[in-house]
């Protein structure tokens, strides 16, 4: 069996929806920028979108994975799917909670720390956030 690309597992995934019945009230995507595949990375995520929209009516939105990406990957995913209207936001839990809990479980940190520094991270991704869709609403203006 030959290995499996981001962007054919993206590809699979969108096939997944044709005409089945279900309804969720928001998407999960995957914005991916992999080394080298930049260009057909940013033609999957359309098509995703356009899966979306176009056999999903419930939907009331997408939001972006985090996947316990570093911030600086996440950034880059953000000002690509800002472009995207049915974008609406991000879901990324393990990339503000995860170094944290795992420093926390280990007693490294107490829960103070704890507390300030996920507060930290998901004011800075929210920031980042905001900037890509204020750009991508600049750039389409």
């Amino acid at each position: 069996m030959p290995a499996l690309d981001v962007i054919t597992i993206g590809r699979s995934s969108v096939d997944l929806y044709g005409d089945a019945p279900a309804y969720p009230s928001r998407d999960e995507l995957e914005f991916l920028l992999a080394r080298g595949v930049r260009e057909r990375a940013l033609r999957h995520d359309a098509d995703a979108c356009a899966a979306i929209e176009a056999h999903d009516r419930h939907t009331r939105g997408a939001v972006v994975l985090g996947l316990d990406a570093p911030e600086a990957d996440l950034a880059a995913s953000f000002r690509i799917a800002a472009g995207f209207p049915l974008v609406k936001g991000f879901a990324v839990g393990r990339t503000v909670f995860g170094d944290v809990a795992r420093g926390w479980f280990k007693g490294e940190v107490d829960d103070a720390a704890a507390v300030k520094e996920m507060a930290r991270r998901y004011r800075r991704l929210s920031a980042i956030w905001d900037e890509a869709r204020t750009g991508a609403r600049e750039q389409a203006a």
